[in-house]
């Protein structure tokens, strides 16, 4: 009795050992599945591994062209500007007034003589000759009433005695005072020394507008013959020797007037010339 009393026992022990067995065993299982899981962050993205596809290619600039070095030249110095020369024909239109010195026409010029100065009629010509140097300037007055403003003017003066100094002309747009004996006027006079020169006459002074030009074109010496022209319209004095241009002047201080026959000497006296075919036309510009 006893012995299966034991055996009873031993039986429970064992089934109460197999419980407790299986209970821990539920209880641990229990345990694992209720722990959740450790989390496991994702993984970070790894960067692609550089492929050996080529890029795009990019345009190349070519190589600088070479350009061409112009070979240098030599450059030419400017050309200076050429003034043309004023025209003496401009406007120019028929006679108004005509002196051949052949009396044909009367005689209205003064005459002169004195022991520094002779004008006279020769033939066809008129004549003077200057016997003393120092003593100024001399001239002959032309025919009253004339009074001409814009004008081309041509007188022919041959010289049979002269030195450099000794000077002669023709004075235009003038006016003379009697009561003073003076002009007023222009005064262009050429030397023989084959210079130009114009001036104006204030009273008989001269101031000078255009200073002592040498002209080839002037015949220096004597005896030579020379032709003065002048071409004046308004103010503006156009003069040339041998219908060769030497020089303008811009005056207004006179605007018409008569004319005079000119001379100087100034080398120790026997200045001589002869004045010939004093010929005004008119200019009349547009």
């Amino acid at each position: 009795m006893k012995g299966r009393m034991y055996m009873k026992r031993i039986l429970i022990l064992l089934l109460t050992g197999a419980l407790l067995l299986s209970a821990c065993t539920l209880g641990q299982t229990q345990t694992a599945t209720s722990t959740p899981p450790p989390t496991i962050p994702p993984a970070t993205p790894t960067e692609a591994e550089p492929t050996d596809t080529p890029a795009p290619p990019t345009e190349t600039a070519p190589p600088p062209t070479a350009t061409e070095t112009a070979t240098p030249t030599e450059t030419e110095p400017p050309t200076p500007t050429v003034e043309a020369t004023p025209d003496p024909e401009r406007g120019v239109g028929d006679i108004v007034f005509e002196e051949r010195f052949d009396g044909a026409t009367g005689w209205n010029w003064g005459f002169i003589e004195d022991d520094v100065v002779s004008f006279q009629r020769d033939g066809d010509e008129l004549a003077a000759t200057m016997f003393q140097s120092g003593s100024g300037w001399r001239a002959t007055i032309g025919p009253p009433g004339i009074v001409i403003g814009d004008q081309q003017t041509r007188l022919t003066i041959r010289t049979d005695s002269c030195a450099n100094g000794d000077e002669f002309g023709l004075i235009f747009r003038s006016a003379f005072n009697e009561e003073e004996s003076t002009f007023d006027g222009y005064l262009f006079a050429i030397n023989c020394a084959g210079q130009a020169q114009v001036s104006e006459l204030d009273d008989s002074q001269r101031s000078v507008l255009l200073d002592w030009q040498p002209s080839a074109a002037i015949n220096a010496g004597a005896p030579a013959d020379n032709t003065l022209l002048i071409w004046a319209a308004d103010e503006e004095l156009n003069f040339y020797v041998n219908d060769e241009y030497v020089g303008t002047v811009s005056d207004d201080s006179y605007a018409q007037g008569g004319y005079g026959l000119y001379l100087r000497d100034r080398s120790g006296g026997g200045a001589s010339v002869v004045y010939d075919d004093l010929i005004v036309r008119e200019v009349d510009l547009p």
